[in-house]
């Protein structure tokens, strides 16, 4: 059976440090979050399920995102002046863990504009890390050796 594919429009394509992402929004109104290794290993996110997991309090913490990482954030991603004018940057936004080189790192998956206006602002902003089992709900699909 030939199923349609997604209509995808692009959201967001950027650079942190070594690593590559695509946040795209399917026909059906999925967010999805998309992270790239220089080894050329992908992970994608569900981010209205990791939405939905922050809502259900599956968080393993509440993190500040450092100011030179929120630079770094705000160098690297796609992000409009619209987008950080509407941003509430006391909202948390939303980070995802993977193995990068056997070490678990943060990727912030929802909440770029918000990080953005908070850098601007001179305030902190805060992300909230999902749980592993959470995280392992809202990828959509990843290589292997990704998902902590």
């Amino acid at each position: 059976m030939n199923l349609p594919k997604d209509e995808k429009t692009i959201l967001q394509t950027g650079i942190i440090g070594d690593l590559c992402y695509t946040l795209e929004q399917t026909k059906t109104h999925i967010e999805a979050f998309t992270f790239n290794t220089i080894l050329g290993q992908t992970i994608r996110w569900n981010v209205t399920q990791a939405q939905a997991e922050i809502a259900a309090g599956h968080v393993l913490a509440r993190s500040e995102i450092a100011p030179s990482d929120m630079q770094a954030i705000a160098d690297s991603n796609e992000w409009t002046e619209e987008g950080v004018a509407n941003a509430d940057a006391a909202l948390d936004g939303i980070a995802a863990p993977i193995l990068a080189l056997g070490v678990v790192i943060y990727v912030l998956i929802d909440g770029t504009h918000r990080c953005v206006r908070a850098l601007r602002e001179g305030r902190p902003f805060f992300a909230k890390l999902l749980t592993d089992d959470a995280n392992r709900r809202c990828v959509i699909d990843a290589d292997p050796g990704l998902v902590p």
